[in-house]
């Protein structure tokens, strides 16, 4: 009997988490690796978790990443956060190595489009998915369907809180993602007088420390000033927050919450940790082929 699997690629900057699942959204395996530096390395890491967790009864690959890709969804025209990664045909390339058919999309897109089917999203047809972590993006559901604009819908990352702020890597002065990544996050512990990773600063927090709290009450408001513009842009149905900064829970998303009712003068949508996890954005990027 043919079982129809799907595999799904979530791919960064710092891991490329790959799943095995069906068509119903259940997860069959998973793969986990920590991202290599060089660009062709990186492509050989997806090869070989594409390999590893494969199945004969597979019938597409879907794959999500961090950054730009063209309007046909066939080439990755930048990714911000990786160097190196311009106009590059990623779908050509894995297609031709595993002779299966290749989707490509944002991988906030994927995340979001695997809340709506598997998530905390079954039950509404819009939503906003906001990705924290090594970059910060947003992916849009709009009565079901990915909304990617043009293109590029979904820059979350780079809303302009601060005209005269840090310097983006887009080339920007005061995007959000200075300040709510995890190089933002850490830039805040380091004011407060911290120079800590951030596993130890949330692991601090968690056990009360208040100086590692206020990093994450202060980093929660700058997210609450970007998930306004959010709401009063989109009045989604629900906001879902993925990305390993999510993990922090209510540490960032009580104070997020909290600035975004501040500055929004209607009711705003609930906003939820993403049901699906760490695979949130992998069980998504597979997702591409159940649409």
């Amino acid at each position: 009997m043919v079982k129809d699997y799907i595999i799904g690629v979530d791919f960064g900057a710092t891991k490329i988490n790959t799943v095995l699942i069906n068509k119903h959204g259940k997860l069959i395996k998973k793969l986990k690796l920590k991202t290599k530096k060089r660009k062709q390395e990186t492509i050989e890491q997806v090869l070989y978790s594409i390999e590893k967790i494969s199945d004969k009864d597979v019938i597409g690959i879907g794959i999500g990443v961090p950054g730009i890709l063209n309007k046909e969804r066939t080439e990755i025209l930048n990714l911000p956060n990786i160097s190196a990664w311009k106009r590059i045909r990623l779908k050509d390339i894995i297609e031709k190595k595993t002779r299966k058919k290749v989707m490509l999309e944002n991988d906030a897109n994927c995340m979001a489009l695997g809340e709506s089917m598997f998530g905390h999203g079954k039950n509404v047809k819009n939503l906003v998915c906001v990705t924290l972590g090594t970059g910060i993006g947003a992916g849009i559901i709009i009565n079901n369907k990915i909304y990617s604009g043009r293109s590029n819908a979904g820059e979350f990352g780079h809303i302009t809180i601060d005209v005269d702020g840090y310097k983006c890597k887009c080339g920007a002065r005061g995007c959000l993602e200075e300040y709510i990544s995890v190089k933002g996050i850490k830039r805040i512990a380091k004011k407060l007088g911290t120079s800590k990773d951030i596993l130890e600063i949330y692991e601090m927090a968690k056990l009360g420390n208040k100086k590692a709290k206020k990093v994450y009450e202060i980093a929660g408001t700058y997210l609450g000033v970007g998930l306004a513009t959010v709401a009063k842009l989109l009045d989604s149905d629900l906001i879902v927050i993925g990305g390993g900064i999510s993990n922090a829970g209510d540490l960032i998303l009580k104070p997020g919450i909290k600035e975004m009712k501040n500055r929004t003068f209607f009711k705003t949508a609930p906003v939820k940790v993403v049901k699906l996890k760490d695979n949130a954005g992998a069980i998504g990027a597979a997702c591409l082929f159940l649409k």
